[in-house]
């Protein structure tokens, strides 16, 4: 079995030889000079026409390049936007339950684990009662979107935004639109909330 591969691997120079020699040997082709030019011509035209066909295609591709740039940049901002509600949401729960002396034990010891999320926070906050139905349902709604944009494998897309039933999003475009709306005034009324404190 041993030799059997070494066989296999083994280069015959005489095989090599006689392949080039074919090779060698395939018949030439003796255009004259003004055949040559005709052939180009010909497929420069061919070009021409092929790339006429594909210009709708190729425009597609160039939009669906720049979605995927605009689709990343949205997802960081919106995820970034997330992190400061989060931060907001914190410091509400630590300044309505948590003495002032133990904020720092208790940002590392309880906000610092993973099951201590935005959500999560959210939920401390809503039975407080410190929000009313629409601040309520705005939370809501930007925790929905970043959980879309952040859990997603790809980049969003708009069968992803229609999954959660937002309606009038057309594209990550609009769905950042949407998002923005909610978050500058969630956070204003947040911070009218912690100030109230």
């Amino acid at each position: 079995m041993v030799e059997e591969d070494k066989k296999t691997k083994e280069i015959d120079p005489i095989k090599i030889a006689e392949l080039m020699d074919k090779i060698n040997n395939l018949p030439k082709f003796n255009l004259p000079l003004e055949s040559m030019k005709q052939l180009a011509d010909n497929l420069e035209q061919w070009n021409k026409n092929i790339s006429e066909k594909l210009k709708p295609t190729i425009e597609i591709i160039k939009k669906i390049q720049q979605n995927n740039k605009d689709g990343k940049e949205i997802r960081g901002a919106i995820i970034t936007s997330v992190i400061d509600l989060d931060e907001l949401l914190e410091n509400i729960i630590l300044k309505k339950y948590v003495k002032s002396e133990l904020h720092t034990e208790f940002t590392i010891n309880v906000f610092g684990k993973e099951l201590f999320s935005t959500y999560f926070k959210y939920k401390v906050i809503t039975h407080s009662g410190l929000l009313d139905k629409e601040l309520n349902k705005n939370i809501q709604n930007l925790i929905e979107i970043r959980n879309i944009i952040a859990h997603s494998k790809y980049i969003p897309t708009v069968e992803t935004v229609q999954i959660l039933h937002k309606t009038g999003v057309k594209d990550i475009q609009s769905l950042k639109r949407e998002f923005d709306l909610i978050f500058y005034d969630t956070m204003d009324k947040l911070e009218e909330v912690l100030n109230k404190i």
